[in-house]
């Protein structure tokens, strides 16, 4: 079936009708003069007149065909395959365009996103005009898969930029058929744009019953190599002024080049704090060290960097994290406090101890502390009990130190009304004390000399708590798996449950060395201790501690580089919690968090690495994904790195015939000038 892709050009048909106009004035009947001695000469004369009626109307036929064809070429005609028409009720084709980082590469100086939006546009423009399109691309922030004409969709096309946030094509795909599903549409054809990464398709691609032609047009970057930084972590993830860091980074070579004293430099707050050289095998993962010094308090903003060209986008690594201040700690106590967690906490300047007994505590709650210890409370007032199940539920930590010589009804009323285990006896025999399976690590990272055998606390008196309840990480146990101190983790906080109490005839915990650590352990679990940084698009939550924020305070996140400024879905915990979901953020870099104009904290946020690894999949893959769902593929089309393809007007299954309609007005006109001569 032919198709017009301009006809309006067709009202231009009129213009046929000029030379027939000039034809009819310019005609003359001859006046007959008889002479009886030119009889001869009438019959030549009556041949001639003849010959040039014929020449005239040839003439005329031919200048009238010339211009139906000029008007029919500008029009420009299409024969439409039957494997478009058939069985299609309409003509609607998706496009898809890849836009995530790595089409940032370039092909023969050419940036492969703006070459296939020029494709794109070419594609667009050969359909006819009352066909629709679908244009959709990786960035979830713009997939709406609306359905648009022809000059809605280039202007779309020409708007592409590149994003950092991708979805996988199989879910891009997915999109589109729940769309057009709801919208009771049908899809004639899907043209893919992309340099067919491996990471473009992480799942089956969706299925297709009516086996809709599809048309994959691989746009082929240059060949490059590429290291990039794809993660980073700290050996102690607690941070005070003047410590000495040990910042660790994985950095990988994904070409086939063995790389020599290869730079990475570290940043933090945009001065240049360390800079190593690294040598790096190929096509293999390097973990280097960098040390540096804390300096200051509060959010601090570090930067990892690789000089690598031209894949730019893995070459920063953008995390945060927060040197704390002194930790606030409030010890609780019944009877008389004890003088060893007094000098323990009292004399290290990274806490901010205050000691008060239960009944004499001046505040109505916890809110202002990050560690509360209830040394010896044996008592269940219900103020206190309220105040230990906020500061819990907000993320605080409480370490209990039992009082083993009062009735364990007391204290088990106590833990019964915070849903805690409960004391089932007392063991007075001695036990020697081991550390826990999941803490081993912690131990060997705070243990000078590891191949010594640390000698753990003696215990001389315990008790012995219901082990059939809540689970529970065990941080220290007897050598026969009894619990010593045991951490529950709660509903927004940890309880620390210790099994001994803190009067030093009971073990020898209070003067062993791995009180200290011990000590740091248990007071950095109430601290908010976030990861280091988050990738862009992730649907991972973020959990923040607020800084006193109202209770139905926004929550604000601004990009510290540009004005980005939003405000995210989030949800507020009981207390001063609250979670983030920021799947919609598109720029990796620094974001703060605010709070009625109140900076909460320091958010860093990165590029996936997943278009890290320069590697795509093979035709046959492609092949395999899409037709074992029932999708057709009709067309494939590399475009080189010197520029070369295929004919992608041919996607559309429309073979144009406008040029051969030149083509024969030209020969025509070359009759026309040939008959002309031949009447001279």
């Amino acid at each position: 079936m032919m198709t017009f892709q301009q006809p309006a050009f067709l009202f231009g048909l009129f213009l046929v009708t000029i030379p027939l106009i000039i034809h009819l004035i310019n005609f003359r009947k001859s006046k007959t003069i008889y002479f009886s001695s030119l009889r001869f000469i009438e019959e030549i004369q009556t041949t001639n007149r003849n010959r040039r009626r014929i020449q005239d109307l040839l003439l005329l036929i031919l200048r009238m065909l010339i211009i139906a064809l000029v008007v029919f070429a500008f029009a420009r005609p299409v024969i439409r395959s039957s494997e478009t028409t058939t069985g299609r009720s309409e003509n609607l084709t998706a496009i898809i365009i890849d836009n995530t980082p790595s089409m940032n590469l370039t092909t023969n100086g050419e940036v492969l996103l703006a070459l296939a939006k020029e494709k794109a546009k070419e594609l667009i423009e050969s359909y006819p005009p009352g066909s629709r399109f679908v244009l959709a691309s990786m960035d979830p922030a713009t997939a709406s898969f609306r359905i648009t004409d022809r000059n809605e969709a280039i202007s779309s096309i020409e708007q592409l930029t590149t994003s950092f946030v991708m979805k996988p094509l199989n879910q891009v795909i997915q999109g589109i058929q729940h769309q057009l599903k709801q919208e009771n549409h049908e899809l004639s054809a899907l043209i893919i744009l992309s340099d067919f990464q491996r990471n473009l398709i992480n799942e089956t691609i969706p299925d297709d019953s009516a086996k809709t032609p599809v048309s994959l047009v691989r746009i082929t970057a240059e060949s490059f190599s590429n290291i990039s930084v794809d993660s980073c972590w700290f050996d102690n993830p607690l941070h005070q002024s003047g410590q000495q860091e040990n910042l660790k980074a994985r950095i990988f070579n994904h070409s086939n080049e063995f790389m020599t004293d290869f730079p990475v430099r570290l940043e933090i707050n945009d001065t240049l704090k360390a800079e190593a050289l690294v040598d790096l095998p190929p096509f293999a993962p390097t973990e280097v060290t960098i040390p540096f010094t804390n300096v200051g308090q509060n959010w601090q903003q570090g930067i990892i960097k690789l000089f690598d060209y031209p894949v730019t986008f893995d070459n920063e690594l953008f995390f945060s994290y927060r040197i704390e201040p002194s930790i606030p700690v409030l010890l609780l106590h019944e009877g008389d406090p004890s003088p060893d967690l007094q000098r323990l906490f009292g004399d290290d300047s990274n806490f901010s101890l205050e000691t008060f007994n239960y009944r004499g505590f001046p505040r109505s709650d916890f809110q202002e502390y990050r560690l509360i210890i209830l040394d010896g409370i044996s008592q269940s007032e219900p103020a206190l009990i309220q105040r230990t199940r906020d500061f819990l539920s907000q993320g605080g930590t409480v370490w209990f130190f039992p009082d083993l010589n009062v009735s364990t009804e007391q204290t088990n009323s106590f833990l019964n009304r915070l849903s805690l285990p409960t004391i089932q006896g007392i063991a007075t025999y001695p036990a020697e004390s081991v550390i826990g399976i999941t803490y081993q690590n912690w131990l060997n990272s705070v243990t000078i000399s590891r191949d010594t055998r640390l000698k753990m606390p003696t215990i001389q008196k315990m008790a012995r708590f219901d082990q059939s309840a809540i689970s529970r990480e065990d941080i220290l146990t007897t050598v026969a798996g009894d619990p010593v101190i045991s951490r529950y983790r709660l509903p927004g906080g940890s309880f620390v449950m210790n099994s001994i109490s803190s009067d030093p005839a009971v073990s020898d915990l209070m003067a062993h060395p791995v009180l200290v650590p011990l000590t740091y352990l248990v007071a950095h679990m109430g601290l908010d201790i976030n990861s280091l940084y988050h990738n862009l698009g992730s649907e991972q939550p973020i959990r923040i501690q607020l800084n006193g924020a109202g209770e139905t305070q926004l929550i604000r996140i601004k990009h510290l580089s540009s004005e980005l400024e939003i405000i995210p879905a989030q949800q507020r915990s009981l207390g001063d919690q609250i979670t983030l979901f920021t799947g919609t953020l598109s720029q990796p870099g620094f974001y703060s968090t605010k709070a009625d104009g109140v900076e909460e904290g320091l958010i860093a946020f990165n590029t996936p690495r997943s278009e890290s690894v320069m590697e795509y999949l093979a035709d046959s893959t492609l092949e395999k994904h899409f037709q074992t769902t029932g999708w057709a593929i009709t067309n494939r089309t590399d475009i080189e790195s010197d520029g070369s393809s295929a004919k992608l007007s041919t996607f559309n299954q429309n073979k144009p015939i406008w040029p051969y309609l030149l083509w024969l007005a030209l020969g025509l006109l070359l009759v026309e000038t040939f008959v002309m001569n031949r009447e001279k």
